[in-house]
């Protein structure tokens, strides 16, 4: 209903939201990648050090805390979001696995070049993103 999405999107843009139309493949893709993958790394990351390291914590900082904070949500909600998006989360771990092979590689490597341009497109790519 056509009426019924200009009202839900101006609604939304009253409030300051900057509303987009797509496709829900486009949708479960887009938040597979920026909601779903990073929940899965927290969980995932909190789940490895007290598995192997249960005073871990206990030395970890502000970035840490930062980067777990989103490990604390809700697990029904998310184990839901899990099984309803299922193939696109599970494409983006993969992907990202790759990703983390290849930071694997440089470091066992001392590619010391290839790291600092990785973290310098990293940081670049965030910096261009919050400045938007």
């Amino acid at each position: 209903d056509v009426q019924a999405i200009e009202a839900v999107s101006e609604l939304w843009q009253t409030l300051g939201a900057r509303v987009e139309t797509m496709t829900h493949q486009k949708h479960d893709d887009l938040l597979a990648m920026t909601s779903h993958l990073p929940h899965m790394l927290a969980f995932g990351l909190m789940n490895y050090l007290v598995t192997n390291n249960p005073d871990a914590c206990d030395y970890a900082a502000g970035g840490f805390k930062d980067f777990s904070r989103i490990a604390s949500s809700d697990a029904v909600m998310w184990r839901d979001i899990c099984l309803n998006n299922s193939t696109d989360i599970v494409k983006h771990i993969k992907g990202y696995q790759l990703a983390l092979d290849g930071l694997s590689n440089l470091i066992e490597n001392n590619q010391s070049e290839a790291l600092e341009k990785l973290f310098v497109e990293a940081k670049s790519a965030r910096d261009d993103w919050i400045k938007d």
